[in-house]
C-alpha cells in the first residue's frame, strides 16, 4: 500500500491504534484469577450483617492514640514550655494613672508637673520625690521616668491636641 499524503498517514496510524485497543479489550482477562466469589454473590438478599463490630475496642484505640503514627518518636505531642510559664510569677506591676503636663528646669532644680487620674490638681515633683508609691528617677527634655519596686514607667509630655 502506498501512502500518498500526510492525512493518509495520520488516518492509517489512528486506525492501527483503534484496532489494537479493540483487540486488547477482547483478549484482556476481565476476571481476577485465583479469587473465588462466595456462593450467591449475585443475590443481594443473601447478604448477612457482620457479627463483629466494624470498629476496634476503646482500649485498642487508647493504645493507638498514645503512639501516633506521624511523629518521629511515636510519642504524643508535648508543647514546649513557654517563656512566661518558666518565669517566676510575682505580683503584677503597680499601675500609675498619670499624665506629664510640664517640665521645669533651672540651674539648681528640675521638677515635673504631673496630673494624677482625672483630678484637676497638678502636682510638682522634684527628683526623688514620690506620689502614690512612684518616685521620680529621671527628668529629660520631653519625658520623665518614675519607678516603683523595680518597675519603671516613662511618661511623655502631653500635647495640647491630645488633652
Amino acid at each position: 500500500m502506498i501512502v500518498a499524503t500526510r492525512l493518509d498517514r495520520v488516518a492509517l496510524i489512528a486506525a492501527t491504534a483503534l484496532s489494537g485497543a479493540a483487540l486488547a479489550e477482547v483478549l484482556w482477562p476481565h476476571a481476577l484469577d485465583g479469587v473465588q466469589e462466595p456462593p450467591g454473590h449475585e443475590d443481594a438478599a443473601n447478604l448477612v450483617a457482620p457479627s463483629v463490630a466494624p470498629y476496634p475496642e476503646r482500649s485498642v484505640l487508647a493504645v493507638m492514640a498514645q503512639r501516633p503514627l506521624f511523629t518521629i518518636d511515636r510519642r504524643p505531642y508535648q508543647p514546649p514550655p513557654s517563656a512566661q510559664s518558666a518565669a517566676p510569677t510575682g505580683p503584677p506591676p503597680p499601675t500609675l494613672d498619670a499624665q506629664l503636663v510640664g517640665i521645669a528646669k533651672a540651674a539648681d532644680a528640675h521638677l515635673i508637673l504631673l496630673r494624677v487620674g482625672a483630678a484637676p490638681t497638678v502636682h510638682r515633683l522634684r527628683m526623688g520625690e514620690q506620689i502614690d508609691g512612684w518616685s521620680v528617677t529621671s527628668i529629660g527634655e520631653a519625658s520623665a521616668t518614675l519607678s516603683n519596686n523595680g518597675h519603671e514607667r516613662e511618661l511623655s509630655l502631653v500635647t495640647s491636641a491630645s488633652r
